[in-house]
């Protein structure tokens, strides 16, 4: 049994654990402990969304909660990450689907975050950009963008991914982004805001489904 006894503690393996238990245990605590929580974006809860953006630069996240009205016209709320409402915005129209969803960017580069959203009435889209962190921020209302073609008196649609480039080098961003009709086919195109000229321009149509992935000067023509 000595014998025994004596075997396990000359075993390489059970050293090398004594020293490294003795070795934890004294390393001085340079680290602090935090508790992490996941925010997740898109969040569905009763009819309503939430994203968390850091609108201001401050490394810190709001909240922004998507939803309809009892009249069924699109609103969001935004809310400090502690909880007090910052103020509420009404839009025409309502969201084009389910989803509700927003998209954020600078497109002034003032370090203060848009919110972009796309609403319905009946056949038509249109765009909406609040730049809720700032008093006299941005504030562009029911800017037409184009009209969807319907299918059975409905007109279903979804806008997707939203991007900010200089596409003709006029030294101010555009909005750039995508509209895709379901049943209806028709527009499946790729849009820009121009927020300085109050223009909009679009792209032939594209037949399937479109999407942004990247924007770039293919030709080298100072035109993306």
């Amino acid at each position: 049994m000595k014998e025994k006894i004596i075997s396990i503690l000359l075993n390489p393996i059970f050293i090398a654990l004594t020293i490294s238990s003795v070795l934890i245990y004294l390393l001085p605590n340079y680290f602090s402990r935090y508790k992490a929580d996941l925010l997740e974006n898109g969040v569905y809860h009763k009819g309503r969304i939430s994203y968390f953006i850091d609108l201001n630069g401050d490394n810190i996240s709001e909240q922004i909660v998507c939803g309809e009205s009892n009249s069924g016209n699109a609103y969001f709320q935004v809310f400090t990450f502690n909880g007090s409402i910052i103020d509420q915005w009404n839009f025409y129209g309502h969201f084009p689907s389910y989803e509700r969803k927003i998209w954020s960017s600078d497109v002034n580069t003032n370090n203060s975050s848009e919110i972009y959203i796309i609403t319905q009435k009946n056949d038509s889209a249109f765009l909406h950009i609040i730049e809720p962190m700032k008093a006299d921020g941005i504030n562009l209302r029911k800017k037409f963008i184009t009209t969807i073609q319907g299918k059975d008196n409905h007109f279903d649609f979804k806008p997707y991914t939203f991007f900010i480039s200089d596409l003709d080098k006029d030294n101010f961003n555009d909005i750039v982004f995508s509209i895709n009709a379901g049943f209806g086919v028709f527009p499946r195109s790729i849009y820009s805001y121009n927020l300085r000229k109050d223009t909009v321009q679009s792209s032939p149509f594209l037949g399937n489904y479109a999407f942004i992935n990247e924007i770039i000067d293919i030709n080298e023509d100072r035109l993306s």
